[in-house]
């Protein structure tokens, strides 16, 4: 937010430098992002009266002028200006002058005459014509004939000031204006606040409670006939005037969204440029001046920090507003031309016909101010803040009334702002106010209470103030406090809604009594912080895929519906079961995804496109699958391990890796099984059509799902252009992890490690990993480890069976193994293979 301290000056004494003041201010809390100091460079600029015009000799278009400095100096100017005649008032930019943008203007001959200067236009001195809408489109500036010569006219244009710009919070919307800023200054500094007064009257800014004044009873005289004091005949005056209530009534049917709603009637109307001071200081504030009523509804909206509207009420049909819904698919063009479609949510301003504004958002196009408009309504409400913010963000409409509103404003400053607003009006010659209010204001907001303990103050900012600081600082913000013994009652005012607690209290205190004044100390604490056990595993999940050679990628959670058809899932698959995005960035960030396939598959492509050889990516994210009833319950959010790769590898060797993370998170591998087909447990159908057929597996621990590993289909790899064999692995990681355990470390075995290979021949429906878990099974304890190594078909086999070879590895932890130890165990895992599986076996080696 940005604040001229010329404005923040009128209601603070905030005499220091702009530095100086920057810094004090971010300490207490009101963070500066910055300083422009607009004119600072505009120096040797004067008025000067045009006494004199001749051609020059020398040049058909250019003039060379006279003008009188004051003083008795006449200067001598060659221009080209032609909207100057003998008698003009102008500012001059002299010999040695500086300009807005930097640039200095010497005196020198054009054309064999000499110049002593430079005639300035309202763009060479740094503003332009929506201040001045008097000045030419394309010439000088010219003043009004009493603006005395040879001054600087710098300050009597207002074109040098500081404009700070302001970092705010939003819990803080009392400090979105220049009087909430000024009172952060007032506390700031510990200077009084000049709260504005209007025609002598200060609006009631926290009532506790709202009286309706009576009028008083006239005295009479000793002829028995009524006489009225001066008061009582201004009291009088003001009951016959003509009143609000006379043009307007206001009917508000949704209290809950509108708690407040002030209207005030001007009449006598007179649409024209704003006064200069008043322009200049909303241009520097960042607004552009458009007429004198809609300025003064921008200046108290700066001033208050409380939007207001104005209504032209000749279109305020049946001369009532009523507050209330808008109907389904009710539209209202609004003020920027485009027609809005309502909804029953949306809260409108209305007449007896039709709607006229949208309750905090923008006016309508059919009340709008013109420049033939004689009476206006003017409109001070508060409405809810949750309520203007869904109606903005749903109509794509963010206007700086909707800002304010957001934010949560005091109904109690709507009754102030109307009536400052009413009064400047008069003051600046644009209407006529009438007397009254009409103020629907069925529950007000009072202030509240909190009871405070100042030790607990104290102990919380680690500070020894006293009871009577603590008080003075609070009563620096407008909180009035009393404290007795240590206890205390502090009455927040109604626009400080961010105060609630002591702990609020005590940040008051502590910002007000400087943190730089606060002590530097160690937090005293019994509890040591550390990750979770599943923050660790993933840590350790992370180290491992690193460890396998992969690197971590992110992707978005959000995707666009057309990957289910590049993954070629069915029509009727559950992973097309998206969570729809209500208020989505675009078509392809519009669902919330299913599988992480998608988004690894297109970073893959990326790196194969960059013509990258290979490349192994890793991910921890989520996935969102919609529960059975989607529109009432949130998605499930599964958190998953995915790796991608291409070029590194075949499908054993991806298979391979998986297996060394399961058994490096302290997973038993004989409890790990990797099956063609899983049924039962699975979060969505494992048809798992981006796979391909033959080269897939369901991972599994202890009969239960928890993940896939697979070679991209060639066609769903041709969609995503990647020319390769591409391989993907996803564990679901809260399935996963409840099995894991701790990882033992051994010394390194002193004694050696036996060999033998054998050859089973079994059905084609048997699987290697069936074996391999029989095997590891009935090991015992001299069993160090099992691989298969070949598989075999081909002469000597018979069709329908396939030879499997595996190499078993046997070690005792305290002896060097003889034969017949190896022996028995080797006949006992076959017997058992046997047994089980029907299988015939041979010894292939011995060693």
């Amino acid at each position: 937010m940005k604040i001229p301290i010329s404005w923040l000056k009128e209601y603070v004494d905030i005499n220091m430098d702009i530095k100086t003041f920057m810094d004090a201010m971010t300490m207490s809390g009101s963070k500066t992002e910055g300083v422009e100091r607009v004119g600072a460079s505009l120096s040797g600029i004067i008025t000067g009266r045009v006494k004199t015009i001749r051609a020059h000799n020398n040049a058909d278009k250019l003039l060379v002028m006279s003008v009188d400095v004051g003083g008795g100096t006449d200067l001598q100017i060659v221009t080209a200006a032609t909207n100057l005649k003998v008698g003009d008032i102008v500012p001059i930019a002299t010999d040695g002058a500086i300009l807005a943008d930097g640039k200095e203007i010497k005196a020198g001959e054009l054309r064999g005459e000499l110049s002593q200067g430079m005639f300035c236009s309202v763009d060479e001195l740094g503003s332009n014509r929506d201040s001045f809408p008097d000045a030419p489109e394309d010439g000088i500036y010219v003043f009004t004939c009493d603006t005395p010569i040879g001054i600087n006219p710098v300050p009597l244009m207002f074109l040098q000031d500081d404009v700070v710009e302001f970092e705010l919070t939003s819990n803080r919307p009392d400090c979105f204006s220049v009087l909430g800023l000024a009172r952060e200054a007032a506390a700031t500094f510990g200077v009084s606040l000049k709260f504005p007064s209007v025609g002598g009257v200060v609006g009631m800014r926290n009532p506790r409670r709202h009286e309706v004044p009576t009028p008083s009873a006239p005295s009479f005289g000793a002829d028995g006939v009524a006489r009225l004091l001066p008061d009582q005949q201004t009291e009088f005056a003001n009951m016959v005037a003509p009143k609000s209530t006379d043009h307007i009534k206001i009917r508000v049917d949704n209290q809950e969204k509108c708690s407040r709603y002030c209207a005030r009637v001007i009449t006598n109307v007179k649409i024209a440029p704003s006064p200069l001071w008043l322009r200049r200081r909303l241009a520097l504030a960042g607004l552009r001046p458009i007429n004198n009523i809609v300025d003064v509804t921008n200046y108290v909206l700066h001033l208050f920090g409380h939007p207001m509207h104005a209504f032209n009420i000749c279109n305020v049909r049946g001369g009532e507003i009523i507050v209330r819904n808008a109907k389904p698919g009710e539209v209202l063009t609004t003020l920027d031309g485009v027609e809005r479609i309502l909804d029953e949510a949306d809260l409108l301003i209305a007449d007896n016909i039709g709607g006229l504004a949208v309750a905090g958002v923008m006016g309508g196009e059919n009340s709008m101010i013109t420049d033939d408009v004689t009476t206006v309504l003017l409109e001070s409400a508060c409405f809810d803040a949750v309520s203007v913010r869904r109606t903005s963000k749903k109509l794509g409409l963010r206007t700086d009334s909707s800002a304010k509103f957001e934010k949560g404003l005091d109904p109690n400053n709507a009754i102030t702002a109307i009536n400052f607003a009413a009064h400047l009006i008069e003051e600046i010659g644009a209407g006529t106010a009438l007397h009254d209010v009409v103020d629907c204001y069925p529950y007000p907001t009072c202030e509240s209470e909190i009871t405070f303990v100042t030790s607990n103050i104290n102990n919380l900012l680690g500070l020894s103030i006293s009871d009577d600081e603590i008080g003075e600082l609070l009563s620096r913000l407008e909180i009035k406090t009393t404290i007795s013994k240590g206890k205390g009652l502090a009455i927040i005012p109604t626009f400080r809604p961010d105060i609630t607690t002591e702990t609020d209290l005590a940040e008051e205190v502590a910002r007000l009594y400087g943190y730089d004044k606060v002590p530097a100390t160690l937090a005293g604490s019994s509890n040591i912080g550390k990750k979770t056990e599943y923050q660790e595993k993933y840590a350790q999940l992370k180290g491992l895929c690193a460890a396998l050679g992969f690197n971590e990628a992110l992707t978005m959670s959000f995707e666009s519906p057309g990957v289910f058809d590049k993954l070629l899932l069915s029509p009727t698959s559950n992973l097309r079961c998206a969570a729809v995005i209500k208020n989505p960035l675009g078509e392809e960030f519009s669902v919330m995804r299913t599988t992480t396939a998608a988004a690894m598959l297109s970073s893959l492509a990326t790196n194969y496109n960059r013509r990258n050889s290979c490349a192994a990516l890793y991910e921890i994210a989520r996935i969102y699958l919609p529960k059975e009833t989607p529109m009432t319950e949130l998605p499930a959010e599964l958190n998953v391990l995915t790796f991608a790769s291409y070029g590194d590898g075949d499908f054993y060797a991806v298979k391979g890796k998986a297996e060394y993370l399961l058994k490096n998170i302290g997973i038993n591998l004989l409890d790990v099984k990797f099956t063609a087909n899983h049924t039962g447990d699975a979060p969505h159908e494992l048809s798992l059509p981006f796979l391909h057929p033959g080269r897939k597996a369901i991972i599994t621990v202890n009969e239960k799902f928890v993940g896939y590993v697979g070679e991209v289909h060639p066609t769903v790899a041709e969609t995503y252009e990647i020319g390769t064999q591409a391989y993907i692995t996803t564990l679901y990681l809260d399935s996963l992890l409840p099995y894991t355990g701790d990882v033992t470390v051994t010394a390194l075995p002193r004694f050696p490690a036996m060999r033998r290979d054998i050859a089973l021949l079994c059905d084609e429906t048997v699987t290697a990993g069936d074996l391999l878990s029989a095997i590891r099974k009935n090991g015992g304890i001299l069993l160090e480890d099992a691989k298969f190594f070949d598989v075999y078909r081909g002469t000597g086999v018979e069709p329908g069976k396939k030879s499997m070879a595996f190499s078993l590895f046997f070690r005792h932890p305290d002896k060097t193994l003889v034969e017949s130890e190896v022996s028995e165990v080797v006949s006992n895992i076959l017997s058992i293979i046997k047994a089980s599986l029907i299988c015939k076996s041979s010894l292939l080696s011995l060693a």
